[in-house]
Parts: C-alpha cells; structure tokens; sequence
C-alpha cells in the first residue's frame, strides 16, 4: 500500500520538478545573456563609431536577424566559436538609431542577445515585435533572451547640442 502512496505522490510531483529544472535552465541563461548585452554596449561605448559594431538604422529594427554571420558571437561553451546547435553560445545583435546617420552624432541603441540554436530554426529568430511566450522557463528558443535599450552619447563635447539635433531630425521623419 505505501508503494501505490508514494508511486501516487511521485507521478504529481515530477511535472514541479520539470518545470522547475526548467525554470533554473532558462534564468542561467537569461544571466548569461544579460552579461553579454552588457560587455557589448561597453565595447559599444568604447568605440561608439564602430561600424562593425552597430547596424545603423536597419530597415525594420523590429526584425529579428537572418543569419549569425555578421554578429558579435559569445561562445560560453569554449569550443573556439558560435555552432547553430549550441544551446549555451550566444549571438548578439547590435541595432543604432538615429536618423541623421551619423554615428558621431550618438544613436539610441538596441541589443539584443538570442541562443545561437535559434539560427537553427527553420524560420530564424523572432525580433521584439511579436509576443513572447507566458511560459517562464520554457519560451521558445528563437526569441530574443534579453532585449537593452540605452543612449550613445555623441563624440562632441556638446553632447546637449548633439542630442537636441539628432531628436529634432528624427521628429521631421
């Protein structure tokens, strides 16, 4: 009789214990994450004109990214590089706005930071513009683990100056 008792309470717990894992799983990751979009808007910050760094003005910044090839790679595996079916290596994409297209006059930047299995979706990632999963600890894999928006001050002394024109700018488009 304890057997079917505990085979009972055994078969009700284990669904808690999953989601649980889970749950444990997808929080390192957005950890991971959070720490990668952070070392790229510092990288960002060090060399704000960096082309290589930030796609200025992307067609639709809502998109998310097509392929991993022209991304910042974090490879937390340590297997020399980024692999498509690597649950733990993250691909970082680095999107500036700003309607003078000019990067000394500063930009507002968007990072987002996706699994690099993602890219072995049939359909790709998915960008900001769709809802993400409600689930916690089991969202789909092609959304974006974290998404960071922040200000990229101007090389300019007059960084007030800059800013002013650059808001004005995108306020006529």
């Amino acid at each position: 009789m304890a057997m079917v008792v505990v085979s009972i309470l055994m078969v009700g717990i284990s669904p808690v214990l999953g989601f649980a894992f889970a749950t444990r799983v997808q929080a390192r990751r957005i950890e991971l994450a959070s720490r990668a979009a952070n070392s790229y808007i510092s990288a960002v910050r060090a060399d704000p004109t960096n082309e290589d760094l930030v796609d200025l003005n992307p067609g639709n910044p809502n998109a998310g990214p097509t392929s991993p090839d022209d991304l910042f790679c974090v490879d937390n595996d340590g297997s020399g590089g980024c692999e498509t079916d690597s649950p733990t290596d993250m691909i970082v994409q680095g999107i500036g706005i700003n309607c003078s297209n000019e990067l000394e006059d500063g930009y507002e930047l968007i990072v987002r930071v996706y699994r690099a299995d993602a890219f072995a979706q049939s359909e790709g990632p998915r960008g900001s513009g769709h809802v993400a999963s409600s689930r916690v600890g089991l969202a789909d894999p092609r959304d974006p683990l974290v998404e960071v928006r922040t200000e990229i001050s101007p090389s300019s002394n007059n960084v007030f100056s800059s800013l002013q024109r650059r808001l004005a700018e995108c306020r006529e488009d």
